[in-house]
This record gives structure tokens, C-alpha cells and sequence, in this order.
């Protein structure tokens, strides 16, 4: 789990991850993992249909309950 962190905080694929998590905690808005995970496109070669999985089990897993307001 450290180094998946590391590599998310780090590597230049992920850029925009950073940026986008940076703006929104400049706004004062929350950061939630289905407004980060759009940006972990290139994670994957599979693409939107990573995206859409993500998305999925975050949902039904209720994982939302663990962002940070």
C-alpha cells in the first residue's frame, strides 16, 4: 500500500491527480475519491472501463463514508 501512496505522490502519470486534489483543497472543498479517480485513467490500459469499475466499487462498497469533509 506504501509504495501504491508513493507512486500516486510521485510519478509524473499522475500529475493531475495531484493538481486536481491540490485545487480542490485550496477551495476549501472536500476531497472525495470519485472526484480524484477520474484522474487515475492512466493507471490502467483498460481505460474508462477502469474508471467506471473504480467508480462502481466505491459506491457499492460505500466507500464514500471514508472521504474526509
Amino acid at each position: 500500500m506504501q509504495r501504491y501512496l508513493f507512486n500516486l505522490n510521485s510519478h509524473e502519470a499522475y500529475t493531475q491527480l495531484r493538481i486536481s486534489r491540490a485545487e480542490l483543497r485550496e477551495e476549501g472543498e472536500p476531497i472525495t475519491g470519485l472526484d480524484l479517480v477520474d484522474n487515475l485513467r492512466r493507471y490502467s490500459e483498460r481505460g474508462d472501463d477502469y474508471i467506471e469499475e473504480l467508480q462502481s466499487m466505491i459506491r457499492f462498497n460505500n466507500l464514500t463514508e471514508l472521504d474526509v469533509e
